[in-house]
């Protein structure tokens, strides 16, 4: 792999030193580094050009921010058929694979020693929308809520066609298993394996004695459907985007999508190992 995008969140890596030291090791390794024009000439080493074109050339996208800058990188490497390598310059970085104090371990990229884990995502058909119909696919989740209110709402679960439920609650969250150590842990979901193939289904404070998370089968159609949109509306927000409103009628269709998204790994640590290391559990 000889050309990489690199994708900074200026937010996050604060004057570019994260980003500069990348193209430093990259450079030293005989990679040539590529970067959204906006940045214009402010990383020596790294050739600003229009994001689309530099999509074409790369063979890479290498995110540096969070896990909020690689969900927003994610949909790019996606369209362009890209893995996904992130650095983390913010806090907990659970999805990215490098720390800013490990930027030397890019240079283990042209000698392809790397592996890929291949994630699935969801689609996310959003219908009667404010704006019009929508459709995004999701590496993380997809969740209805009130959006800045601290009302709850209603919202009925369908699974294949069927009403599996019926929620009054904060909101609900349908989550990859890449998705179940973000929102959907925080809200009380399980914690799944990357490697697993099915979909969290996680209601955010749910204004019941009981009510749990579902883990279904990748394969099911559901469908999340806010009741009463005339009196309570509802927003839906697809890996942290901005939120869309449904118009009275709207709701959320998730299905499996066919695409999946390739992360790149330099390190040789298993999930359980990032578990520990990123959520403190020892």
């Amino acid at each position: 792999m000889k050309t990489v995008l690199l994708f900074p969140n200026e937010h996050k890596d604060r004057e570019l030193k994260v980003t500069r030291s990348a193209a430093r090791v990259l450079n030293g390794a005989g990679v040539t580094c590529l970067i959204p024009e906006r940045f214009s000439d402010t990383v020596e080493g790294a050739k600003p050009m229009p994001l689309e074109n530099a999509l074409e050339q790369a063979g890479l996208v290498i995110s540096i921010g969070g896990d909020g800058t690689l969900l927003l990188a994610a949909p790019f490497a996606l369209r362009a058929g890209l893995p996904l390598l992130g650095v983390n310059a913010g806090r907990t970085g659970f999805l990215t694979e490098l720390e800013a104090g490990e930027i030397d371990m890019l240079c283990r990229i042209p000698g392809g020693e790397y592996s890929l884990d291949r994630r699935i995502l969801l689609d996310a058909q959003i219908s009667r929308a404010q704006g019009g119909d929508a459709l995004n696919s999701a590496l993380n989740d997809v969740v209805v809520t009130r959006g800045e209110s601290a009302q709850t709402i209603f919202i009925d679960l369908l699974v294949d066609g069927r009403v599996m439920n019926s929620f009054f609650a904060d909101g609900l969250i349908a989550a990859t298993p890449t998705g179940s150590t973000g929102y959907c842990m925080s809200a009380g979901g399980p914690i799944v394996e990357p490697s697993a193939e099915c979909i969290v289904i996680t209601p955010i404070c749910p204004h019941a004695l009981y009510a749990r998370s579902f883990v279904l089968d990748s394969r099911r159609e559901i469908i999340m459907r806010p009741k009463k949109l005339d009196e309570r509306p509802a927003f839906v927000t697809v890996d942290g985007a901005n939120p869309v409103r449904l118009c009275p009628g709207g709701e959320v269709r998730v299905t499996r999508s066919s695409l999946r998204v390739d992360i790149c790994r330099l390190k040789d640590r298993q999930f359980y190992d990032i578990i520990n290391e990123k959520l403190k559990y020892r």
